[in-house]
Parts: C-alpha cells; structure tokens; sequence
C-alpha cells in the first residue's frame, strides 16, 4: 500500500540504461556501488519508513498496522518499500551486495555498520586522524548518531517521536554522505583488490548515477514537506 505520491520523475531512458546495467559489472563501479546501489539504497529505505511511521508517533496510526504495511520483520524493512511508493529502484539493485545477501532483499535498519559513515573519512574517529574542520562543523550532529547507533533499539520505539524525528534526520544525513561519497569516490584513484579491478569508473555509469540521485534526492525532500 502507498504511504505517499511523489512529484519526483525520472526518465523512461534513463530508467531503462540503468536497468541495462550487468549486476556483476555494478560491483566493480565503486563510486555508483558502493555510494548509492548499497548506502544510497538503504538511506532511502531509512527515510522513508521513518517518514512513514509518525502518525505511529503521534498515535494517529496503530503500530501493528503500519508494520504490516511496510511489510517489516522487526527492524528489517524491505527494499520493496520503495517500489511500493512509486520510487523506481534499478534492477540490479536486487542483485548486488548487500541485498543478494539478505533473505527477502531487507535493509537492516540502524545497523552498526552506519557508525562508519560518520567516522570514515574526513568524519574521524578520536585518536585516529586529526579532526578537520568539516568534522568539527558537525561534531555535535555526528556524536549523536553514533550513539543513537549504537543504541538497541526495538520496534515499538516507532511509538517514540524522539525516535522517529531522529531516525528521520539520521537517515537524511546518511542519504547527503552518500552522495558526497559518490562525487569524492569519482576523484580518487581506483585501488585495486580482489573483488575490484583497478579502473575508473565509466562516463556513462557516472552520468546515469548523477541522474538517479537528483531523482532520489527530490524524493528525499519531498518526505519532509
């Protein structure tokens, strides 16, 4: 069942050039992968399922119900929430790590494994790189997603407007990393390893990617008009 309509249009060609893509290949498109396929992927399913649960919060809507409407298993929610409101998701998305993985293509929400986004790079663990200027700016803002992160959560925090208001901006922030990570991803120089071949990621994949987040990115604000 939709939650909401959006406004948000992406072209049938490009849809099509994106759906074209061999899964296989994807993988090796580190930038395109890693940054929207897997990230951008799950920070989309984050957004809108914590958009979608405050009536929860408010008490305007059971909890029972909206779980059964986003057709979650506790605190995994399927990537079919996106197809079931109308978002188009490429068809290799399915097909790639970490998704390929999973039983049922679910998105485990608040995982452990996001503590990364805000320590990696430039967003630095204490003692491990000197804090830039950039992470300073956020320091704040990023403390309180590691330890909202490293909270356990349980399903009837749905029920917590504290819970979803913060799930909602942890999920913009982890969609905006995503798409800063793909832009930076394109300047350095690919390293090889087993799974990767050192080659740079190809115009087409770039330009197509570029394309899919302006689409996501409308998406993402239009959850939160």
């Amino acid at each position: 069942m939709a939650q909401k309509e959006f406004q948000a249009q992406l072209d049938e060609e490009t849809k099509s050039r994106l759906n074209s893509f061999d899964p296989e290949q994807v993988g090796k498109w580190n930038p395109y992968h890693h940054e929207i396929v897997w990230y951008g992927t799950e920070a989309l399913v984050h957004c809108c399922v914590l958009n979608f649960a405050r009536p929860v919060s408010t008490g305007e809507e059971s909890l029972e119900k909206f779980l059964e409407e986003m057709g979650m298993k506790g605190l995994r929610a399927p990537v079919k929430v996106l197809k079931n409101n109308g978002i188009f998701v490429p068809s290799h998305v399915y097909d790639c790590y970490p998704f390929a993985c999973l039983d049922g293509e679910f998105v485990r929400l608040f995982s452990g494994d996001y503590r990364n986004l805000f320590l990696s790079e430039y967003r630095m663990k204490d003692g491990l790189k000197p804090k830039t200027d950039d992470y300073l700016k956020n320091e704040k803002k990023y403390l309180e997603f590691l330890e909202f992160l490293e909270t356990s959560h349980k399903v009837s925090d749905f029920q917590n407007p504290g819970f979803v208001n913060t799930g909602i901006r942890l999920s913009r922030e982890m969609w905006e990393i995503s798409v800063q990570g793909f832009e930076e991803g394109l300047e350095r120089k690919p390293r090889p390893s087993e799974f990767r071949p050192a080659k740079p990621q190809p115009q087409e994949v770039t330009e197509l990617g570029r394309k899919l987040i302006a689409y996501y990115s409308q998406i993402v604000s239009e959850l939160e008009e």
